[in-house]
Protein backbone atom coordinates (compact mmCIF):
# COMPACT_ATOMS: atom_id res chain seq x y z
CA UNK A 1 0.00 0.00 0.00
CA UNK A 2 2.73 2.41 0.86
CA UNK A 3 4.46 1.26 -2.40
CA UNK A 4 1.42 2.52 -4.53
CA UNK A 5 0.84 5.94 -2.40
CA UNK A 6 4.30 6.71 -2.85
CA UNK A 7 4.50 6.18 -6.50
CA UNK A 8 1.03 8.27 -6.93
CA UNK A 9 2.80 10.76 -5.04
CA UNK A 10 5.75 10.86 -7.95
CA UNK A 11 3.33 10.69 -10.59
CA UNK A 12 1.33 14.00 -9.54
CA UNK A 13 4.55 16.08 -8.99
CA UNK A 14 5.83 15.27 -12.06
CA UNK A 15 2.68 16.09 -13.63
CA UNK A 16 2.37 19.14 -11.89
CA UNK A 17 5.55 20.27 -13.20
CA UNK A 18 5.37 19.54 -16.71
CA UNK A 19 1.95 21.47 -16.72
CA UNK A 20 3.85 23.96 -15.55
CA UNK A 21 7.03 23.61 -17.72
CA UNK A 22 4.62 23.62 -20.52
CA UNK A 23 2.66 26.86 -19.42
CA UNK A 24 5.76 28.74 -18.88
CA UNK A 25 7.68 28.05 -22.03
CA UNK A 26 6.29 27.28 -25.26
CA UNK A 27 9.62 27.10 -27.14
CA UNK A 28 11.66 23.84 -26.50
CA UNK A 29 15.03 24.63 -27.83
CA UNK A 30 16.62 26.45 -30.89
CA UNK A 31 18.21 24.32 -33.43
CA UNK A 32 20.82 25.72 -36.36
CA UNK A 33 23.41 24.63 -38.51
CA UNK A 34 26.48 26.19 -40.60
CA UNK A 35 27.03 25.71 -44.01
CA UNK A 36 28.83 22.60 -44.84
CA UNK A 37 31.31 25.12 -46.83
CA UNK A 38 32.26 26.50 -43.14
CA UNK A 39 32.74 23.56 -40.93
CA UNK A 40 36.08 20.88 -40.76
CA UNK A 41 36.05 18.06 -38.33
CA UNK A 42 32.60 19.58 -37.05
CA UNK A 43 33.58 22.69 -36.04
CA UNK A 44 33.16 26.48 -37.48
CA UNK A 45 36.29 27.45 -38.75
CA UNK A 46 37.77 30.77 -38.55
CA UNK A 47 40.60 32.78 -40.20
CA UNK A 48 42.94 35.17 -39.06
CA UNK A 49 42.72 36.59 -35.78
CA UNK A 50 43.43 40.26 -37.28
CA UNK A 51 40.45 39.80 -40.02
CA UNK A 52 36.57 40.39 -39.68
CA UNK A 53 34.46 37.42 -41.06
CA UNK A 54 30.95 36.49 -41.45
CA UNK A 55 28.82 33.69 -42.48
CA UNK A 56 25.23 32.54 -42.20
CA UNK A 57 23.67 30.39 -40.14
CA UNK A 58 20.35 28.43 -40.86
CA UNK A 59 18.07 28.67 -37.90
CA UNK A 60 14.74 27.06 -36.61
CA UNK A 61 13.02 27.36 -32.84
CA UNK A 62 11.06 24.03 -31.97
CA UNK A 63 8.41 24.90 -29.61
CA UNK A 64 6.55 21.73 -27.47
CA UNK A 65 4.22 19.40 -28.98
CA UNK A 66 1.10 20.73 -27.00
CA UNK A 67 1.55 24.40 -27.60
CA UNK A 68 -0.14 24.93 -31.16
CA UNK A 69 -2.99 26.32 -29.19
CA UNK A 70 -0.68 29.00 -27.78
CA UNK A 71 0.73 32.13 -28.95
CA UNK A 72 4.27 32.73 -29.59
CA UNK A 73 6.26 35.29 -29.38
CA UNK A 74 10.40 35.06 -28.72
CA UNK A 75 13.90 36.67 -29.46
CA UNK A 76 17.09 35.91 -29.50
CA UNK A 77 20.99 36.05 -31.19
CA UNK A 78 23.58 34.18 -31.58
CA UNK A 79 26.89 34.59 -29.02
CA UNK A 80 30.19 33.19 -28.74
CA UNK A 81 30.81 31.40 -25.00
CA UNK A 82 34.90 31.62 -24.07
CA UNK A 83 34.83 30.25 -21.10
CA UNK A 84 31.57 32.07 -20.04
CA UNK A 85 32.23 35.41 -21.08
CA UNK A 86 30.11 36.51 -24.27
CA UNK A 87 30.62 37.99 -27.36
CA UNK A 88 27.54 39.05 -29.35
CA UNK A 89 27.70 37.72 -32.99
CA UNK A 90 24.08 38.79 -34.79
CA UNK A 91 21.67 41.05 -34.22
CA UNK A 92 18.67 40.42 -32.52
CA UNK A 93 16.33 38.17 -34.20
CA UNK A 94 12.62 37.82 -33.47
CA UNK A 95 9.83 34.92 -33.97
CA UNK A 96 6.07 34.83 -34.26
CA UNK A 97 3.47 32.51 -34.99
CA UNK A 98 3.53 33.61 -38.32
CA UNK A 99 6.90 32.04 -38.34
CA UNK A 100 5.67 28.86 -37.81
CA UNK A 101 3.87 27.16 -41.10
CA UNK A 102 1.62 25.62 -41.52
CA UNK A 103 0.36 27.40 -38.74
CA UNK A 104 1.57 26.55 -35.26
CA UNK A 105 3.30 23.58 -36.81
CA UNK A 106 6.24 22.29 -33.85
CA UNK A 107 8.88 23.71 -35.99
CA UNK A 108 9.83 27.42 -37.25
CA UNK A 109 10.44 28.35 -41.07
CA UNK A 110 14.36 28.63 -41.65
CA UNK A 111 16.14 31.95 -40.59
CA UNK A 112 19.47 32.85 -42.27
CA UNK A 113 21.54 34.93 -40.03
CA UNK A 114 24.48 36.39 -40.92
CA UNK A 115 27.05 36.40 -37.60
CA UNK A 116 30.27 38.04 -37.85
CA UNK A 117 33.40 37.69 -35.97
CA UNK A 118 35.04 40.90 -35.05
CA UNK A 119 38.54 42.00 -36.21
CA UNK A 120 40.88 41.96 -32.96
CA UNK A 121 38.99 39.69 -30.80
CA UNK A 122 38.95 36.53 -29.59
CA UNK A 123 37.53 34.08 -32.05
CA UNK A 124 37.82 30.67 -30.25
CA UNK A 125 34.47 29.15 -28.35
CA UNK A 126 31.42 27.92 -28.76
CA UNK A 127 28.47 29.23 -31.19
CA UNK A 128 25.44 29.12 -28.82
CA UNK A 129 21.74 31.06 -29.54
CA UNK A 130 20.77 32.85 -26.51
CA UNK A 131 16.49 33.17 -26.59
CA UNK A 132 14.03 34.49 -24.66
CA UNK A 133 10.17 34.66 -24.67
CA UNK A 134 7.27 36.26 -24.20
CA UNK A 135 4.34 33.91 -21.77
CA UNK A 136 1.18 35.60 -20.68
CA UNK A 137 2.71 39.38 -21.50
CA UNK A 138 5.74 38.73 -19.36
CA UNK A 139 9.38 37.61 -21.07
CA UNK A 140 11.25 34.97 -19.43
CA UNK A 141 14.98 34.93 -18.83
CA UNK A 142 17.17 34.02 -21.71
CA UNK A 143 18.77 30.47 -21.93
CA UNK A 144 20.74 28.94 -24.15
CA UNK A 145 20.13 26.59 -27.49
CA UNK A 146 21.18 23.12 -26.56
CA UNK A 147 23.00 22.55 -29.69
CA UNK A 148 26.43 24.79 -30.23
CA UNK A 149 29.42 24.57 -32.29
CA UNK A 150 32.77 25.03 -31.12
CA UNK A 151 35.06 27.50 -33.46
CA UNK A 152 38.51 26.77 -34.64
CA UNK A 153 41.33 28.33 -36.64
CA UNK A 154 41.39 27.21 -40.61
CA UNK A 155 44.97 24.67 -40.83
CA UNK A 156 45.43 24.78 -44.44
CA UNK A 157 45.95 21.36 -45.40
CA UNK A 158 49.61 20.49 -46.22
CA UNK A 159 50.46 20.53 -50.40
CA UNK A 160 53.10 19.03 -51.50
CA UNK A 161 54.44 20.94 -54.90
CA UNK A 162 53.83 19.15 -57.86
CA UNK A 163 57.32 17.47 -59.48
CA UNK A 164 57.65 18.02 -63.18
CA UNK A 165 60.72 15.96 -65.63
CA UNK A 166 61.16 17.56 -68.94
CA UNK A 167 63.83 16.50 -71.66
CA UNK A 168 63.47 14.06 -74.11
CA UNK A 169 62.14 10.43 -74.11
CA UNK A 170 65.77 8.94 -75.85
CA UNK A 171 68.86 9.63 -75.65
CA UNK A 172 71.80 8.36 -78.01
CA UNK A 173 74.67 9.88 -75.67
CA UNK A 174 73.62 12.75 -73.12
CA UNK A 175 70.50 14.53 -72.55
CA UNK A 176 69.69 17.62 -70.04
CA UNK A 177 66.63 17.25 -67.94
CA UNK A 178 65.08 20.06 -66.28
CA UNK A 179 63.21 19.00 -62.94
CA UNK A 180 60.70 21.66 -61.57
CA UNK A 181 60.64 21.31 -57.41
CA UNK A 182 63.11 18.64 -57.27
CA UNK A 183 63.77 16.31 -54.19
CA UNK A 184 66.50 13.68 -54.21
CA UNK A 185 67.48 12.93 -57.80
CA UNK A 186 68.40 8.82 -58.57
CA UNK A 187 68.69 7.01 -61.45
CA UNK A 188 66.89 3.55 -61.32
CA UNK A 189 67.91 0.46 -63.64
CA UNK A 190 70.95 2.56 -65.03
CA UNK A 191 73.90 0.20 -63.93
CA UNK A 192 76.42 0.26 -66.70
CA UNK A 193 73.33 2.09 -68.83
CA UNK A 194 73.35 5.90 -68.20
CA UNK A 195 75.02 8.05 -65.29
CA UNK A 196 73.84 11.12 -63.72
CA UNK A 197 75.39 14.70 -63.18
CA UNK A 198 73.91 17.37 -61.52
CA UNK A 199 74.40 20.97 -63.57
CA UNK A 200 72.85 23.43 -61.08
CA UNK A 201 69.39 25.31 -61.89
CA UNK A 202 67.38 22.02 -61.35
CA UNK A 203 69.00 20.67 -64.33
CA UNK A 204 70.73 17.37 -64.81
CA UNK A 205 72.64 15.90 -67.23
CA UNK A 206 71.84 11.59 -68.34
CA UNK A 207 75.34 10.45 -69.94
CA UNK A 208 75.36 6.78 -71.64
CA UNK A 209 77.85 4.32 -70.81
CA UNK A 210 79.89 3.20 -73.98
CA UNK A 211 77.40 1.63 -76.35
CA UNK A 212 75.26 0.28 -73.90
CA UNK A 213 71.29 -0.02 -74.49
CA UNK A 214 67.99 -0.01 -72.04
CA UNK A 215 65.38 1.88 -70.67
CA UNK A 216 65.98 3.57 -67.53
CA UNK A 217 64.30 5.70 -64.86
CA UNK A 218 65.21 9.65 -64.04
CA UNK A 219 63.42 9.90 -60.62
CA UNK A 220 62.52 12.69 -58.00
CA UNK A 221 61.77 11.40 -54.41
CA UNK A 222 60.40 14.15 -51.75
CA UNK A 223 58.38 13.81 -48.44
CA UNK A 224 58.34 9.86 -49.73
CA UNK A 225 56.22 10.82 -52.80
CA UNK A 226 58.10 9.20 -55.95
CA UNK A 227 57.92 10.97 -59.22
CA UNK A 228 60.18 9.68 -62.81
CA UNK A 229 60.55 9.31 -66.21
CA UNK A 230 61.53 6.73 -68.64
CA UNK A 231 64.57 7.37 -70.63
CA UNK A 232 65.33 5.12 -73.29
CA UNK A 233 69.18 4.84 -73.85
CA UNK A 234 70.93 3.84 -76.87
CA UNK A 235 68.94 1.71 -79.88
CA UNK A 236 66.11 0.59 -78.89
CA UNK A 237 62.56 0.46 -80.77
CA UNK A 238 60.16 2.02 -78.96
CA UNK A 239 57.38 -0.48 -80.24
CA UNK A 240 56.00 -3.81 -80.79
CA UNK A 241 55.42 -6.63 -83.51
CA UNK A 242 51.37 -7.08 -83.71
CA UNK A 243 49.79 -10.21 -85.49
CA UNK A 244 49.09 -13.74 -85.10
CA UNK A 245 51.42 -16.23 -83.33
CA UNK A 246 50.68 -19.70 -85.05
CA UNK A 247 50.48 -20.42 -88.61
CA UNK A 248 49.57 -23.84 -90.77
CA UNK A 249 51.59 -24.80 -93.54
CA UNK A 250 49.79 -23.24 -96.63
CA UNK A 251 48.28 -20.24 -95.00
CA UNK A 252 49.45 -16.92 -94.26
CA UNK A 253 49.41 -13.74 -91.56
CA UNK A 254 50.16 -10.31 -92.08
CA UNK A 255 52.55 -8.94 -89.50
CA UNK A 256 53.02 -5.15 -88.36
CA UNK A 257 55.61 -3.26 -86.63
CA UNK A 258 53.53 -0.94 -84.23
CA UNK A 259 55.50 2.23 -83.02
CA UNK A 260 55.16 4.70 -80.05
CA UNK A 261 56.62 7.09 -81.33
CA UNK A 262 57.57 8.97 -84.78
CA UNK A 263 58.34 6.07 -87.32
CA UNK A 264 60.86 9.20 -88.83
CA UNK A 265 63.05 8.22 -86.13
CA UNK A 266 64.02 5.14 -87.44
CA UNK A 267 65.71 4.15 -90.64
CA UNK A 268 66.39 0.90 -93.05
CA UNK A 269 63.19 -0.69 -91.05
CA UNK A 270 63.79 -5.03 -91.97
CA UNK A 271 61.66 -8.09 -91.18
CA UNK A 272 64.02 -10.80 -91.52
CA UNK A 273 62.23 -14.14 -93.09
CA UNK A 274 62.18 -17.23 -90.78
CA UNK A 275 63.09 -20.68 -92.45
CA UNK A 276 60.50 -22.29 -94.32
CA UNK A 277 58.05 -18.90 -95.16
CA UNK A 278 58.08 -16.63 -97.92
CA UNK A 279 57.31 -13.11 -97.23
CA UNK A 280 55.52 -10.27 -99.21
CA UNK A 281 56.26 -6.27 -98.21
CA UNK A 282 52.88 -4.79 -97.59
CA UNK A 283 54.39 -1.23 -96.32
CA UNK A 284 57.43 -0.03 -95.05
CA UNK A 285 56.42 -1.38 -91.57
CA UNK A 286 54.36 -4.30 -92.42
CA UNK A 287 54.52 -8.09 -94.15
CA UNK A 288 52.74 -10.62 -95.27
CA UNK A 289 54.26 -14.32 -94.41
CA UNK A 290 53.31 -17.54 -95.98
CA UNK A 291 53.83 -20.85 -94.14
CA UNK A 292 55.32 -23.16 -97.62
CA UNK A 293 52.81 -26.18 -98.04
CA UNK A 294 55.66 -28.68 -97.80
CA UNK A 295 56.72 -27.22 -94.63
CA UNK A 296 60.27 -29.54 -92.97
CA UNK A 297 59.13 -31.25 -89.56
CA UNK A 298 61.13 -33.25 -88.21
CA UNK A 299 59.50 -36.94 -87.33
CA UNK A 300 57.25 -36.98 -84.63
CA UNK A 301 57.57 -32.69 -84.41
CA UNK A 302 53.52 -31.80 -83.83
CA UNK A 303 54.86 -27.85 -83.91
CA UNK A 304 58.23 -25.69 -84.76
CA UNK A 305 58.90 -22.37 -83.80
CA UNK A 306 60.71 -19.52 -85.72
CA UNK A 307 61.34 -16.49 -84.85
CA UNK A 308 60.26 -13.33 -87.28
CA UNK A 309 62.93 -10.68 -86.33
CA UNK A 310 62.87 -7.03 -87.03
CA UNK A 311 66.06 -4.67 -87.34
CA UNK A 312 65.98 -0.81 -87.81
CA UNK A 313 68.71 1.87 -87.53
CA UNK A 314 68.47 4.79 -84.74
CA UNK A 315 70.19 7.88 -86.20
CA UNK A 316 73.13 8.47 -83.97
CA UNK A 317 72.28 5.54 -81.68
CA UNK A 318 73.25 2.36 -83.95
CA UNK A 319 71.01 -0.80 -85.21
CA UNK A 320 68.04 -1.81 -82.85
CA UNK A 321 65.99 -5.26 -82.96
CA UNK A 322 63.18 -6.82 -81.69
CA UNK A 323 61.43 -10.41 -81.87
CA UNK A 324 58.34 -12.23 -82.38
CA UNK A 325 57.93 -15.76 -82.03
CA UNK A 326 55.66 -18.18 -84.67
CA UNK A 327 54.51 -21.62 -84.18
CA UNK A 328 54.02 -23.36 -87.01
CA UNK A 329 51.86 -26.22 -86.41
CA UNK A 330 52.22 -29.57 -88.04
CA UNK A 331 48.46 -30.64 -89.15
CA UNK A 332 50.08 -34.52 -89.54
CA UNK A 333 52.63 -34.97 -88.13
CA UNK A 334 54.59 -38.61 -88.47
CA UNK A 335 54.66 -41.22 -85.94
CA UNK A 336 58.35 -42.35 -84.71
CA UNK A 337 59.29 -45.86 -85.42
Amino acid sequence: MKIIKNFLIAFLVLLMSNNAFSQNNIVNDADFSPPNSALQNGKIIVQTHTNQESITLALNLVRWAGSESKQLEAEGYFILDINSSELILSDVVTFSNSDFSPSYAIISQPKFIPITFKANLVKIGAVKFKFREKTNGVWTAYRYSSKNFNTAYYIPPVVTPVTEITGPDNLCTEATYTITNPGTISLENAANIATLTALGNNQWKVTRIGQANGTIKLTSTSNSIKSSKDIRIGAIINGEISGISTIFPGKYHDYTLILNDNIANYQNITFGIPDGMTMQILANNKIRLTAERNYAFAPGETEHTVTLNVTATIPGCGTASIEFPITVINPNPTPIN
